[in-house]
């Protein structure tokens, strides 16, 4: 059973962070924690084939009552884009909920011929940025999640 680091809002698809504030709270996380930590799509998000990649469109929360009268004047987006290219739409597509940041790293280093250790600097700068961005959540094991708090 997982224990969603992340939980989705009901009537939006974007991700309400729960335990990780922020993308360093993800290099926080010891080697263990890590590397059998279970990266997930989030679930709102769209991915449009482009030339040379993809775009990728993920849905931005509402804003807060005490900006609703801003909101008049200015408007708000609704969808943040961002574009991937090949190995980023590549990395993306390997967050699926069935692979590990393990079994990632392991995956694009044979790919691409590179030792584990340097795969694994890429990806998980790669996997931090677009946590921060919303992109994806993260999942730990029960006794995982039990150990970090």
């Amino acid at each position: 059973m997982f224990f969603m680091r992340f939980m989705v809002k009901e009537g939006l698809s974007s991700f309400m962070k729960t335990s990780l504030k922020n993308s360093e709270e993800l290099d926080a996380l010891t080697p263990a924690e890590l590397y059998t930590a279970i990266p997930v799509q989030n679930q709102g998000a769209k991915l449009i084939p482009v030339k040379h990649g993809m775009v990728l469109e993920i849905p931005l929360k509402e804003p807060s009552k005490k900006w609703s009268l801003v909101a008049l004047f200015v408007p708000f987006p609704k969808r943040h884009r961002l574009f991937l290219d090949e190995l980023g739409a590549s990395i993306f597509s390997d967050c699926d909920g069935s692979r590990t940041v393990r079994g990632i790293i392991s995956r694009f280093a044979d790919r691409y011929r590179l030792s584990f250790l340097e795969a694994r600097q890429s990806i998980v700068s790669y996997l931090a940025s677009l946590l921060k961005r919303g992109a994806i959540a993260v999942a730990l094991t029960e006794t995982e999640q039990a150990a970090t708090l």
